[in-house]
């Protein structure tokens, strides 16, 4: 049987290696910026967790953690950025927030180029939440397994039909879309996948989607953003970031 005293220093031992273990993890969490006004740092912009920040008077900074948890700043403040518990996505999670903001930035700066960034965000501004797919715009777009999901136009002064097929035949969905309406509900029957290929037609306007189902479990709303930036769905994951902010 070991010594009382032998016991008692294992148990010192072993508390400082969990007390340094859990410094270390502290010092290693990472937040990324997703909201950046009055001060010199960009949203996309990874911060070291505890790292000091000073925020002159109006500044404003929303970051979020490995969590998915929004740490929300206004200056004046001087202190820590903030840390994470180190429970959620971690590191993917940081990646996948700054990669998305970093393809927004990119380094074309075409003429072409700019004015496609220009136009991606009036789009972003016009879409009345990250939940409505506009028609007329090829690319990946994210559904939620709750729903409800819905196609959007921003014209909404003639009926117009819609049809949703899947690529390669399977599927098809049709309604008639109301004038006054601007929202339609995905049509009735739909095979949701975890990824699918389709074909949307408004009227005379065509354009190929590729749906992607998120998983039902995730309901924070900054892991559901960064599921769907890692999916391709820049617009709808910037459109849900806009509500954390």
């Amino acid at each position: 049987m070991a010594h009382p005293i032998l016991r008692t220093a294992a148990a010192l031992l072993l508390a400082a290696f969990v007390g340094l273990s859990a410094i270390a993890a502290a010092a290693a969490s990472q937040l990324v910026v997703i909201e950046a006004s009055g001060v010199e740092i960009r949203p996309g912009q990874v911060i070291e967790g505890g790292q000091t920040l000073s925020l002159p008077e109006g500044a404003k900074l929303t970051l979020i953690d490995e969590d998915g948890t929004p740490v929300r700043l206004v200056g004046p403040f001087e202190g820590p950025s903030g840390e994470s518990s180190g429970s959620g996505e971690g590191g993917s999670l940081i990646a996948a927030l700054a990669g998305l903001f970093a393809g927004g930035e990119g380094s074309n700066t075409t003429v072409g180029a700019t004015r496609e960034a220009a136009a991606e965000e009036s789009l972003r501004l016009a879409i009345p939440d990250a939940w409505a797919i506009p028609v007329g715009r090829p690319g990946d777009y994210c559904l939620r397994p709750d729903g409800p999901n819905d196609l959007w136009r921003p014209d909404a002064s003639e009926d117009a039909i819609l049809t949703l097929s899947k690529l390669g035949g399977g599927w098809q969905g049709q309604q008639v879309w109301r004038r006054g309406s601007s929202r339609l509900p995905m049509p009735p029957r739909f095979p949701g996948q975890p990824e699918a290929g389709f074909l949307l037609i408004h009227g005379e306007e065509a354009a190929e989607v590729t749906l992607h189902m998120l998983p039902g479990a995730v309901r924070k709303t900054a892991l559901r953003a960064a599921l769907m930036a890692e999916a391709g769905c820049d617009l709808q994951a910037m459109a849900l970031l806009d509500t954390l902010k």
